[in-house]
Parts: structure tokens; C-alpha cells; sequence
């Protein structure tokens, strides 16, 4: 099994905000989701990818 690095979870971090940015709408919009869950969700993911984003985690590289 590969390594993971803190650059991959970074970037995994990254995708899955894209992902929940174009869903929860839906989820909202159909009444499976309130809009206050879809905002703490994503604050949360948010807050996951910025941990990722300092210089410290990702090796002094701050890209994804």
C-alpha cells in the first residue's frame, strides 16, 4: 500500500469541499439536508483542508 502523505490528504481534503459545494444544494433544495448541517459540514472540511494547507504539513509547500 502507498503511502499517504500529507499532500495527498490535502488534495483529498480539496475534493471532497468541490464535492460537498455542488451537492448539499440538492440535498437542501430536496429537504434532505438543512442549509445550518451543510454549513457546519462544510466548515468542518474547510478547517480539515486549511490544517493541511500550512507550510508545516505539506513540507513548506502551500499548493495542492
Amino acid at each position: 500500500m502507498t503511502d499517504i502523505t500529507p499532500k495527498m490528504k490535502h488534495a483529498a481534503a480539496l475534493r471532497e469541499l468541490r464535492m460537498r459545494r455542488k451537492v448539499y444544494p440538492r440535498q437542501i433544495k430536496s429537504r434532505r439536508m438543512k442549509q445550518a448541517d451543510a454549513d457546519h459540514e462544510i466548515a468542518v472540511m474547510q478547517a480539515i483542508a486549511d490544517d493541511y494547507a500550512e507550510r508545516d504539513l505539506l513540507g513548506g509547500q502551500t499548493d495542492a
